[in-house]
């Protein structure tokens, strides 16, 4: 019981609960931005212009990494574009951007496909992703954050930083 009391209070379980609190809140970032395409987000059809994957080099003390991105270049017509009271018909800005997607999705498409992509209306050039991305049903960002928030008051608490512990930890 002694070493639970000992470890519980060190400095070295309160840095973990903070890096975890980070983890957590990073996690809750991205989530939130999954929340923000499915709620705001508009969906459209995309062509598939050309698809690339790059080899990255890392170099570490034990020796070095390869890692594969890859991408698509698509183009799209937003919703709405520029008015111009002289077309005959209203369409939307042309949009020519190329997104980081999973091998799996890259090796399913082919070079002029068309494809679901979904865009935010604010910036469609750098905030678009494939529809497909869309269905994986996530835990509400919410969650992670208050798991965040958690792991830091507790942290903080364990770290010594907060001047009174609460009854709970002075029992261990």
């Amino acid at each position: 019981m002694e070493f639970l009391r000992r470890y519980v209070r060190s400095e070295w379980f309160g840095a973990l609960l903070i890096i975890t609190g980070m983890i957590f809140a990073m996690v809750a970032f991205g989530q939130a931005k999954t929340q923000q395409y499915r709620e705001t987000g508009i969906t459209t059809t995309a062509r598939v212009a050309g698809k690339h994957s790059r080899r990255t080099r890392q170099i570490t003390s034990g020796g070095s990494n390869y890692n594969f991105n890859y991408s698509l270049e698509l183009t799209f017509f937003t919703e709405t574009g520029t008015e111009d009271s002289n077309a005959l018909v209203q369409i939307g800005d042309l949009v020519l951007t190329e997104i980081e997607v999973a091998k799996s999705y890259w090796n399913s498409v082919q070079e002029d496909e068309q494809i679901e992509v979904v865009y935010l209306p604010d910036n469609p050039e750098e905030d678009v992703i494939p529809k497909a991305r869309l269905k994986e049903q996530g835990i509400h960002p919410g969650v992670f954050f208050l798991l965040a928030a958690g792991c830091f008051l507790a942290g903080a608490i364990v770290m010594g930083t907060l001047q009174k512990t609460p009854a709970i930890l002075q029992s261990i």
